[in-house]
């Protein structure tokens, strides 16, 4: 059927057709206005932006980065050779280091050849002929290496136990933590490292800063390469559904549009690109042409008919406006209610993607008709294959649906086997499990684990009162079992460092100093604690010990302010964790806040608090389950109450519901079978799915009520099997195609997302051309006109 004529419902199509060169200039002007902002859009990869500005765990690493900024300030270079300290080793590092503090970038750089003499006592007479070029020998570098690997303070800081790993530590100048510092960093190390490929077996850059820059490089990149991907493999799709002509162009122009608009509008709210968001434009491509699809196939039943391309419009229009309206509202639904986690990553997602598919409607809506009015969008013919499908489908469809004995239970058996898979799930979330372990990055980061140990930052942050030392005997005591317990979890912490490091670098020092006096009496062991250290030079030397260490501090700031906070009288205990799984974490925290306790009952009598990044993330995990259940228990009641008020029949909005559960159910037996974790890339997909999903299942409703003015109930379902059947065989090919190709991408959260969205959403076609046909047939009563 054609339709019943234009009533009012026909009066917008009408009224866009009468001013089309106006409002298609209009819609012209706002998105070239848009792109020059839009291209402004900025990338950026901010763990703590996983969480709300007023959670508490993000409240303790911020001001944890407060009191020692150099946590999320710092490149790291790494180093390793085994023969970094020879002359030739010494001589490219004196240059490396010179190169690093004369960049515009870095505030301050720590490396092993810029260290004031004093740092290495009776040596540094040898150490300044070294930093010259000087008349060294081979012995004396040797020494060096000695050194470095046995000093208390280097060896935790600047060098590896057996000196094959040297650490290049510079600090961005506060002007530069920015998104664009952090950059301009970047792209100064990747021009000036590879000078020094030659010397040394190996040289990389990491750090907190470098990590984040790499990230949002990485971002950036992608973005060029499967956009443009996506576009193809869409084109090539679009003339298989609707044949090689200028019409395959318009949904693609459109969806562009609203793209465009979006970007834009992110760029004036200052919005970046997130390890999320950078899916964006890919998904409001692919979603926008969706319903675009529905349209075409409408026109051009129209047009066969016979009638004119404006009249042809305008009954396309008047169809299947609402029902668009409804399907574009639902997917929105689906993204905004991420908002609901109060995760701004998640929120900032789910916000400009649903405003995206909103801006396409508009477009949709003004654009379209104008378009397929005009004289480019006659003649339109799909291949072979596409007719054949078109003519054949719908046929066996409508046998299908005639016995429901045989095909209910194959149906449910398709469904059973897959979802057992849901007794496997778990959770878990890694900082960075985001990065497919094919990605340079992935194996750079893993490459420096091995190198230097942890990358992640985490402390335990100590807090003095006023009047308490901070270099007490009771407090190096402190410090000093907090860092050895810290230390003997091996399989979670790389590396630990603390103010028990600096005093006994001052112990180390006076050794040196006594051992040439004749009044020399060895002090005992660095590896013993401070409690067996000789009393009288605790007494003594201990008393200036605060003193001494503010001298260090303006000689070698990092060393020193990476530990110790004078103005707000707190220590860290500085660790660098492995990205281990979120249940080793849990242990962990869990027995280092025991062995704290204990501490505390035995009289220690500082306030301790645990932040960094494997906190955020391991609350991140923690929230995975109730996120999930929430997002998607809020699309559910919004999307089913929109079916009871569109369609005003409360048991069609419930035989709606069947179809669209369905796939949520594969996809988690499908994460169960693979061993995908849930994590937070992976809460996002059931909100998403089950408001994409339900779009066909609208449009077939739709087209079931409109059928079913004056015949049965099996007549009106047989009917709108053979009008639908087609457009949302090709809207779900559209996405499928659209949704394959992020599963190439480098972030395993877009990864999944296109993959599973591709199984979901398959999974709805079929239950919407085999389940919903049956479910309408067996619980929708016939209209009383036609009742026996």
């Amino acid at each position: 059927m054609v339709g019943k004529g234009p009533g009012a419902s026909a009066l917008w199509p009408a009224w866009i057709l009468r001013h089309g060169r106006v409002i298609f200039a209009l819609l012209t002007v706002i998105s070239l206005a848009a792109v020059p902002l839009a291209v402004q859009i900025r990338f950026d990869f901010n763990f703590q932006e996983y969480f709300p500005e007023s959670d508490p765990v993000r409240d303790d690493y911020r001001r944890l980065v407060a009191d020692f900024p150099a946590e999320e300030s710092e490149f790291i270079v790494l180093i390793q050779d085994d023969d970094v300290f020879t002359r030739g080793g010494a001589q490219a590092l004196v240059a490396l280091t010179g190169a690093l503090e004369q960049a515009e970038w870095f505030a301050q750089v720590t490396s092993p050849m810029n260290l004031p003499p004093s740092v290495f006592g009776t040596f540094r007479d040898t150490y300044r002929l070294m930093l010259a070029d000087g008349p060294a020998t081979d012995a004396d570098y040797a020494e060096l290496r000695e050194r470095m690997t046995g000093h208390p303070l280097l060896r935790a800081n600047l060098v590896d136990d057996q000196g094959n790993v040297v650490v290049l530590r510079a600090v961005l100048k506060p002007e530069y933590v920015t998104d664009g510092g952090r950059e301009g960093a970047r792209r100064y190390l990747v021009d000036l490292l590879p000078e020094y490929e030659a010397q040394f077996d190996e040289v990389i850059y990491t750090g907190f800063s470098g990590v984040r820059a790499d990230f949002a490089r990485v971002m950036q990149r992608e973005q060029q390469i499967l956009f443009p991907v996506v576009v193809v493999a869409l084109l090539l799709v679009l003339v298989f559904f609707l044949g090689c002509s200028w019409l395959v162009m318009l949904p693609l122009l459109t969806s562009t549009a609203a793209l465009t608009w979006t970007l834009a509008i992110m760029v004036l709210q200052d919005t970046p690109f997130t390890i999320l968001s950078t899916g964006t434009p890919i998904l409001l491509l692919i979603l926008g042409i969706s319903d675009s699809l529905h349209i075409f196939y409408r026109y051009r039943a129209a047009v066969t008919d016979g009638m004119a391309q404006d009249d042809a419009v305008i009954v396309t229009f008047t169809e299947l406006g609402r029902a668009c309206l409804f399907t574009s509202l639902t997917t929105a639904v689906g993204f905004i209610a991420l908002t609901a986690t109060n995760l701004p990553v998640l929120s900032d997602f789910g916000l400009y993607t649903g405003l995206g598919i909103v801006l396409n409607y508009v477009v949709m809506m003004t654009a379209l008709p104008i378009m397929l009015a005009s004289p480019l969008a006659r003649g339109v013919t799909p291949c072979g294959a596409a007719l054949a499908f078109e003519l054949h489908l719908p046929a066996s469809l409508v046998e299908i649906s005639r016995h429901p004995r045989v095909w209910v239970p194959i149906f449910v058996l398709g469904v059973a086997l897959p979802s057992v898979g849901i007794i496997n799930l778990h959770e878990d979330t890694r900082v960075h499990q985001g990065l497919a372990q094919r990605n340079w990055l992935d194996h750079k980061i893993r490459r420096a684990e091995d190198m230097v140990g942890g990358l992640l930052p985490f402390g335990v942050v100590l807090q003095l009162d006023e009047d308490a030392s901070l270099t007490s005997r009771a407090t190096l005591a402190e410090v000093e079992a907090i860092q050895r317990y810290l230390e003997r979890q091996n399989d979670v912490v790389g590396s630990a460092a603390s103010v028990f490091d600096l005093a006994k670098f001052t112990h180390y020092i006076d050794q040196e100093k006594l051992k040439a006096s004749p009044m020399f009496v060895d002090l005992g062991d660095l590896d013993e604690s401070p409690a067996d250290w000789d009393a009288e030079w605790l007494d003594v030397v201990g008393g200036r010990l605060s003193a001494r260490l503010i001298e260090l501090r303006d000689e070698e700031p990092l060393l020193v302010d990476g530990v110790m906070n004078f103005d707000t009288h707190r220590l860290l205990i500085r660790c660098r964790l492995y990205d281990v799984s979120s249940s080793r974490l849990r242990a962990f925290f869990g027995e280092l806040d025991t062995f704290l306790q204990r501490r505390r009952d035995d009289g220690m009598p500082f306030a301790w608090t645990m932040a960094g990044l494997p906190n955020l993330s391991l609350s991140l995990s923690e929230r995975v389950i109730r996120y999930m259940l929430g997002t998607f228990g809020l699309s559910l009641l919004v999307i089913l109450t929109g079916f009871a008020v569109a369609f005003r029949c409360p048991r069609m909005a419930s035989i709606s519901l069947l179809p669209n559960v369905i796939p949520l159910f594969i996809i988690l037996g499908f994460l169960g079978w693979l061993g995908i974790p849930l994590q937070p890339s992976i809460i996002i997909i059931f909100s998403i799915v089950y408001g994409i999903a339900v779009n066909d299942t609208i449009h077939f409703i739709a087209r079931f009520a409109f059928e079913r003015h004056g015949q049965s109930t099996g007549g009106a379902t047989e009917a709108a099997l053979a009008a639908t059947t087609a457009p949302m065989v090709a809207s779900s090919a559209v996405l499928v195609v659209g949704f394959a190709v992020l599963t190439f991408s480098e972030f395993l959260g877009l990864a999944y997302l296109g993959l599973l969205l591709g199984l979901g959403i398959f999974a709805a076609l079929i239950a919407d051309l085999l389940l919903l046909p049956l479910a309408l047939k067996r619980w929708v009563p016939p209209p009383r006109d036609t009742r026996l």
